[in-house]
């Protein structure tokens, strides 16, 4: 008895000449699932019908793939995975290094420990080595699906572990100080201590609040609902936040007060001179213009946000701050994800620190 074609094997090709004078290869083909397909291909002369055939099966034989280096295996990866705008810069950085360092390796060649030493010894910043070691986790997970190698060498490279930064945030006095300071500097930039006040009214992210427009806030129950972000790449709004879901949050009465003052030039309510859309990255430099030579110069946006998470977790708990913030797992208390519904209504708190008096 014949032995049966392996997976991923074809059997003898034959060839014959049709009525119209073309030829046609045929053969017979198993796939990975065991399963048997008729593969034909046809040209106008017998070999060039076989050669067709014969490039027909490597592809079916690859499973479609066709990457040999390194490299080309980060950039295919890379046209394929879906990640933010924002983020994609810093993806592709990191496939350009890594290819510049070892991208002429065969994908076959690569090893466990060839690749541990280059990640240890790596050169870099240690958030740019997490993500190159990342990216290589990624790429070479798709090769393994690609049927071009049978294992991921980068399964077993541990993360690096990184220098735990310590989270630091304003004081209620710092608070009040902070903004004295901002509205006594900021003649030309009057959106400036308008944002930095919301971002300590909600705890949003620069970008979020720099994409909220007039129609995202109710005036009458003080709720704000974040939607989008202001992508700094692009200079453009974006239609979803980080984490691609929507979230609403109960502002301050103070911040309601200041906001309804504020003429409505353009549909998002911060705004440049000009009356065109801010970015995270022009807005931060000009905060850094504001703080420099003053004692407030290690204060940035994010600082507002880790002020909101403190204050919100010191008089409600951290799962409450964890929902004002908008993040899907409470770091500070456990490791396990939480579903997250409702509307966030921390505004009494906010209102006290930020204006000195309760709702």
């Amino acid at each position: 008895m014949r032995p049966r074609t392996p997976p991923g094997q074809h059997g003898k090709i034959s060839a014959r000449k049709t009525e119209t004078g073309q030829w046609v290869a045929r053969t017979y083909y198993r796939d990975q699932y065991g399963k048997r397909r008729d593969v034909t291909a046809r040209a106008t002369t017998k070999a060039a019908a076989q050669r067709r055939l014969t490039a027909k099966l490597e592809n079916l034989t690859n499973h479609g793939a066709t990457i040999t280096t390194l490299r080309e295996a980060l950039e295919s990866w890379l046209g394929q995975h879906k990640v933010a705008p924002q983020t994609k810069p810093t993806y592709t950085a990191a496939v350009e290094r890594v290819s510049k360092d070892i991208g002429n390796l065969q994908v076959h060649e690569l090893s466990t420990p060839m690749l541990y030493r280059y990640i240890t010894e790596l050169d870099a910043k240690p958030t740019t080595v997490s993500t190159c070691r990342r990216v290589l986790k990624m790429a070479l997970d798709r090769e393994v699906i690609n049927g071009t190698i049978t294992t991921n060498p980068m399964s077993l490279v541990p993360a690096t572990p990184a220098a735990r930064k310590i989270p630091k945030a304003l004081t209620a006095e710092q608070i009040i100080e902070l903004r004295q300071y901002l509205a006594n500097s900021c003649e030309n930039r009057a959106w400036l201590p308008l944002l930095v006040d919301f971002l300590l009214a909600t705890g949003a992210r620069v970008g979020e609040a720099l994409g909220i427009r007039w129609q995202d806030i109710d005036f009458e129950t003080r709720q704000c609902t974040i939607r989008g972000t202001v992508v700094d790449r692009t200079k453009s709004w974006q239609a979803h936040t980080k984490t691609g879901h929507a979230r609403a949050v109960i502002l301050p009465a103070g911040i309601i007060d200041a906001l309804s003052s504020v003429p409505r030039v353009s549909e998002f309510v911060f705004v440049g001179a000009r009356g065109g859309l801010l970015t995270g990255a022009n807005a931060g430099t000009v905060l850094r213009n504001v703080l420099r030579g003053s004692s407030w110069e290690w204060v940035t946006f994010h600082t507002f946000r880790r002020t909101v998470a403190t204050l919100i977790d010191r008089a409600a708990g951290s799962n409450a701050a964890s929902v004002q913030l908008g993040h899907e797992k409470d770091s500070m208390t456990r490791r396990s994800y939480i579903e997250r519904r409702g509307v966030a209504d921390n505004s009494a708190v906010l209102q006290k620190a930020l204006y000195g008096e309760s709702l």
